[in-house]
């Protein structure tokens, strides 16, 4: 039994995933901003933007987190035993669908976010964001995948040994996704402040 909690544990630190639960929500900060002005100084559709934005980066950030959140509690499920499970008399519960959901959907909306960000004087081009948007492409273009039998997964994974998401051959660390929501959250953050 030790070796099993050790191994336990062992899997809990493996598919730690980065948390963003610290970054605030930016759609509360662009109303405040609204109120004291902004859209008169920076006009309607700078304004109609960044609040596109806003709207998206608080998606991205939520469906991260839902991601996370699921992948803690298959963690734990597949943690339970046989009995464990039977004593709860509620079958085991699979999360691996809801979490591709969540992950697609952060995904689709950091790969939207980056459209606007020309937009709003915020550069995006890195590694980083062409991994994102080819993997947001794969995930739309599945059904292309399919009727020419493409090998390979077709919906988004997170593998357990390098935390790295994969469609396809397209792949992206868990860590660069969460710290490109992050460094895209303090670029707004930054534009709401100094714009004032």
């Amino acid at each position: 039994m030790a070796q099993l909690n050790e191994h336990a544990i062992e899997m809990l630190k493996e598919t730690d995933l980065p948390d963003l639960s610290h970054l605030h929500g930016l759609v509360g900060n662009y109303l405040a901003a609204s109120l004291a002005g902004f859209v008169d100084k920076h006009g309607l559709e700078f304004s109609r933007r960044l609040a596109t934005v806003c709207r998206l980066v608080d998606k991205a950030k939520k469906e991260y987190q839902e991601t996370r959140n699921l992948i803690g509690k298959d963690e734990k499920e597949r943690e339970m035993s046989y009995e464990e499970i039977i004593k709860r008399n509620e079958g085991q519960y699979l999360y691996l669908i809801s979490t591709i959901d969540y992950l697609e959907n952060c995904l689709s909306a950091v790969s939207r976010i980056y459209k606007l960000l020309p937009e709003l004087g915020i550069a995006h081009e890195s590694d980083q964001a062409r991994a994102i948007i080819d993997i947001r492409n794969s995930i739309e273009h599945v059904d292309e995948r399919i009727s020419r039998a493409v090998e390979g997964p077709l919906a988004p994974i997170i593998s357990e040994g390098d935390l790295a998401v994969t469609v396809g051959g397209d792949s992206i660390k868990v860590k660069d996704l969460a710290e490109e929501i992050e460094r895209i959250h303090q670029e707004v953050s930054n534009i709401l402040s100094s714009k004032l």
